[in-house]
């Protein structure tokens, strides 16, 4: 009987947590834009430093504003001979940083060195919770499994002290 209630307590427990980050998991799909028809979308492009390459960051809400959770969909292009090519496998990264100290960083989340983007787009979210200037870092390291040597493409991050304002995201110079 000891045994019994053992396994049913163990279940249980077990039942709970799958419950919490099922509830999670949930909440932030039930609200990323990029499942809904009706969500409003802003977005900016950019090249990587040796120009091969295009960078698509989209963002949402279009409305975003500090301490809400930003939601960013990455696209990878290939951008020679203006033949603007949708990427597949690529290895790469993205990294957020303020003041040269590094938030968040998309391969961590995974415990990977870098993050594989099969089909050349990827999803993240980060919610800003000061303000200032963030830079948002897209790092490529290998296409079609392949290494090449790390390029960069990024954006700067303006998150206003008045709560009226919105965040903006522009390409870094």
């Amino acid at each position: 009987m000891k045994i019994l209630n053992y396994y049913v307590i163990v279940f249980f427990l077990q039942f709970v947590i799958v419950l919490g980050y099922c509830h999670v998991g949930y909440s932030l799909i039930a609200n990323n834009p990029f499942a809904m028809s009706n969500a409003k979308i802003k977005n900016v492009k950019g090249t990587t430093s040796d120009g091969k390459f295009l960078i698509e960051l989209e963002y949402s809400p279009e409305q975003a504003k500090k301490g809400q959770v930003t939601f960013l969909r990455i696209d990878l292009f290939d951008n020679l001979m203006n033949n603007q090519t949708r990427l597949r496998h690529v290895d790469c990264d993205l990294i957020i940083e303020k003041d040269n100290i590094g938030l968040f960083k998309l391969s961590s989340k995974y415990g990977e060195s870098v993050f594989h983007a099969m089909s050349g787009t990827f999803l993240a979210s980060y919610q800003f919770n000061e303000t200032g200037i963030y830079k948002i870092s897209v790092e490529l390291v290998g296409v079609n499994f392949i290494p090449i040597t790390p390029v960069f493409a990024s954006f700067n991050v303006a998150v206003p002290a008045n709560s009226s304002e919105n965040l903006s995201i522009s390409l870094a110079s």
